[in-house]
């Protein structure tokens, strides 16, 4: 068998050297035959990708130089090895494969502490996005964007705190505070006199805020809209006051738009707005057999006219809200589930009954008929009859 005309580890460290020094991945492959060239196109295309990820990465010189002494070990190897033909192109392609998975969990991991403004940032964008589209279940979505917009909001902090200026996007509950200074999850909002009615509008809601980091003080605002969250289930409840998607409960009110045909067990999806920590108010139900239309524009509807037909009792988490138990419809208070019945609960009302009907042997006096001695008497003064009693029993026995 002949020596593998490969790639040598003197060719290698070169190659790396030009490309240290900025030089072409073209360039550099232009001086070499075309089957190193081939070979070596893919290791400095892999080493350049590693460079751009490890650029925002703070790696010590000595893991620097044991990841250079593998790679040139790794080809003086390979410069000695017998020849594969069949084998050649197959290992080489997994071995690209491995360093490239290598490089993306690497960048994926250093990413996550990334912030708005930093090149690893889009890819840890890019990582959440996958993960919310995969998150199918309703109830599991929406909790997953709640902890997206907490992400944004402590980036956007740590921006603020930093000193940086840099256009951000986050979500909050839109607050008033006693100064007078709006905020949103706790960010402070700088508005323009412009804005100010709009603000107002949406104040208790739920928004999504677009702005440029001011620092030191909060972020001036660009646009500011209601936040809309599209969920999808299966129907297994509707009511005329709420629905459940699985074991995500939606309200529904006034403003509620119903599109198609509800029925339980059948695929729904529903564009929702959040109204307090787990709490979600349906805007547009889309049921079975109508094609999905355009989310409806809300943003010309003040927020106060979405909250103000709705109880102030709203359907909580699924293990707070059994099937059974009935939500109030607005005007009507709060529901009280009533006991079953019980033995003591059957006592007690036999009881009850008893006590009421003990006054009835007092009737037996009927006062009212006390007169009847005098009647009887009146009768015996009519009659006249001897004064001996004696006489007149024994006249009554002849």
């Amino acid at each position: 068998m002949s020596a593998k005309r490969g790639v040598t580890p003197e060719m290698l460290e070169a190659c790396l050297r030009a490309l240290e020094q900025g030089q072409a991945v073209e360039a550099i492959l232009a001086r070499y035959p075309a089957e190193q060239a081939e070979e070596l196109a893919a290791l400095l295309r892999v080493a350049q990708h590693s460079r751009q990820a490890a650029a925002n990465l703070r790696v010590p010189l000595a893991g620097r130089a044991r990841s250079r002494a593998l790679l040139l070990d790794r080809a003086a190897r390979e410069a000695l090895a017998p020849s594969r033909p069949r084998l050649h192109l197959a290992w080489g392609s997994l071995a690209v494969l491995l360093v490239l998975l290598l490089s993306l969990v690497v960048t994926t991991f250093a990413s996550a502490q990334a912030l708005p403004g930093q090149p690893l940032y889009p890819l840890k964008r890019a990582a959440e996005a996958v993960q919310y589209n995969l998150t199918t279940r309703p109830e599991a979505r929406l909790a997953l964007a709640e902890a997206l917009d907490q992400r944004r909001a402590q980036e956007v902090q740590a921006l603020i705190r930093q000193g940086q200026s840099v256009e951000v996007r986050f979500a909050g509950f839109l607050m008033q505070g006693e100064t007078g200074l709006w905020e949103a999850n706790r960010i402070p909002l700088l508005f323009s006199p412009s804005q100010e009615a709009l603000a107002r509008s949406l104040e208790g809601a739920y928004v999504d805020v677009e702005g440029v980091v001011e620092p030191f003080l909060g972020v001036r605002v660009q646009r500011l809209e209601l936040q809309l969250l599209r969920v999808h289930g299966t129907l297994a409840e509707v009511t005329p006051d709420y629905l459940r998607l699985d074991g995500l409960t939606l309200w529904l009110g006034p403003a509620t738009q119903h599109r198609g045909t509800l029925r339980v067990g059948q695929s729904v999806s529903a564009t929702v707005v959040r109204l307090a920590e787990d709490r979600f108010l349906a805007l547009v139900v889309q049921g079975q057999g109508e094609r999905a239309g355009p989310t409806p524009d809300f943003s010309a509807t003040p927020w106060r006219e979405f909250r103000q037909s709705l109880p102030k009792e709203l359907p909580t988490r699924p293990a707070q809200l059994p099937p059974a138990q009935r939500i109030s419809p607005p005007g009507q208070g709060k529901s009280t589930p009533q006991p079953g019945p019980s033995p003591r609960f059957e006592a007690t009302r036999e009881r009850t009954q008893e006590a009421e009907k003990s006054p009835e042997p007092t009737r037996t006096l009927r006062p009212s008929k006390t007169p009847k001695p005098t009647e009887e008497k009146s009768e015996a003064h009519e009659t006249p009859r001897p004064t001996n009693p004696e006489a007149g029993d024994h006249e009554e026995r002849d």
